[in-house]
Order: structure tokens, then C-alpha cells, then sequence
């Protein structure tokens, strides 16, 4: 493909290649989740855009995009950094849930602004893959996947409470509509908030299909 379209068109990614399925929870799975993270983080890099990831088996009943929709409409805003999908489960969306904070979220689908913060934007991705470099062995809860999704929000968790030791990381998230950091320029602030999960149902809610 890259050949094909040029370089122009199109970016050579890096990384260890898995030419056949795997199964949740063996050692290649964590390889092509963890990939994941490096494509978009180079795509960032040597871009400078904005990009918007979905998983190969996302299906689409609409236009993401769309200003009718809240993932388009928050992305073009131009208010956010990272709009992001919540993780359900077979139960779904909780209408309560939407906009609170989460301590953990779904990277099967989402929007992160390439094209702005990127020393902040860099370091928490830089930091994930580093973590899945090592096979999470740095990670204080040593009982879940060593998966993007997991290290992302792991990562994530763990800026926002103040313990990266990286001079880039961001100083303070604010999430959806929360006040401004008090004392933190924008540039050290990451705006981050949930799409709306009844137009964007993970594929764990086991009526995501027909709803």
C-alpha cells in the first residue's frame, strides 16, 4: 500500500509484524493492540495532524463526522484534545454515567489532537509504549492485560494524580466542562471528554447492534 499510494499519501509504519489472528490475552495479541499506539503516536509526529482511530471492526450505523453527532461535533469544536468512547458493558449506556469522569475508557475509537500539545500529547503515549515495551512490568496492578487500552488509561490515570516524572507531561486534565486549571496555561492542560455513548455503543452491550 505505502508503495502504491507514495510517500505523500501515506506513512510506512514500524513495528513488529503479526501476519495471522490471535487470541485475547496471548503474547501477540498485546503486540498488534500495543501497535496501535505506535502508529498513531508516528502519524502524529511526522504529520503534525489531528488524527481519528478506529479499530478494524468498528461498524458505522452513521457518520461519525457529522455535526449532528456529538463525536463530530466535539472534534470540530476544537475544544478538546481527546474525545474518547465509555466503556459499557453487556448492560449499556447509562445516561448518569455521560461526561463524568471515568477511570477507564474504551481505544477502539476516538479523536486526539495531533496538530496541537504535543509535548504533553507525546509523553503520554511515549510513556504507554513504554510500558508495553517492558510488558508492564512497571505497572502497580499487575493483574490486567498488558494492552493499549489498559496502559493508555493507566497512564492517563497516573499523570492526572501527578506521578509522571516526565518535565512534559500535562498539569492538569480537564474533562468535558469541568472549570479551567486555576493557574495552569492551556498549553499544560488536557481537555479530554466522552462522546456520547447511546450514538457510539461499544461492542460489548449486547444490543449494540440493533439499538
Amino acid at each position: 500500500l505505502y508503495n502504491y499510494t507514495g510517500h505523500e499519501r501515506s506513512i510506512l509504519a514500524s513495528g513488529k509484524q503479526v501476519s495471522q489472528a490471535v487470541l485475547f490475552g496471548r503474547p501477540d495479541f498485546f503486540v498488534v493492540t500495543c501497535n496501535k499506539l505506535k502508529i498513531v503516536l508516528n502519524i502524529m509526529v511526522n504529520t503534525g495532524l489531528d488524527v481519528v482511530f478506529s479499530d478494524c471492526d468498528n461498524v458505522f450505523k452513521h457518520d461519525p463526522f457529522s455535526q449532528q453527532v456529538s463525536f463530530g461535533s466535539m472534534m470540530r469544536s476544537g475544544s478538546y484534545d481527546y474525545v474518547y468512547g465509555r466503556k459499557t458493558g453487556p448492560g449499556g449506556p447509562n445516561q448518569a454515567d455521560i461526561h463524568e469522569e471515568p477511570e477507564k475508557a474504551n481505544t477502539g475509537f476516538y479523536y486526539v489532537a495531533g496538530s496541537r500539545k504535543q509535548p504533553g500529547i507525546r509523553s503520554l503515549y511515549e510513556a504507554a509504549l513504554q510500558r508495553c515495551n517492558t510488558g508492564c512490568k512497571d505497572r502497580v496492578a499487575v493483574d490486567r492485560p498488558c494492552d493499549d487500552q489498559e496502559n493508555f488509561w493507566d497512564l492517563l490515570v497516573e499523570t492526572r494524580n501527578g506521578r509522571s516524572k516526565d518535565a512534559r507531561a500535562f498539569q492538569c486534565f480537564r474533562h468535558c466542562d469541568d472549570e479551567p486549571c486555576e493557574g495552569v496555561a492551556e498549553a499544560d492542560t488536557f481537555n479530554y471528554c466522552d462522546m456520547n455513548p447511546f450514538e457510539f455503543p461499544e461492542g460489548s452491550y449486547g444490543k449494540a447492534a440493533s439499538d
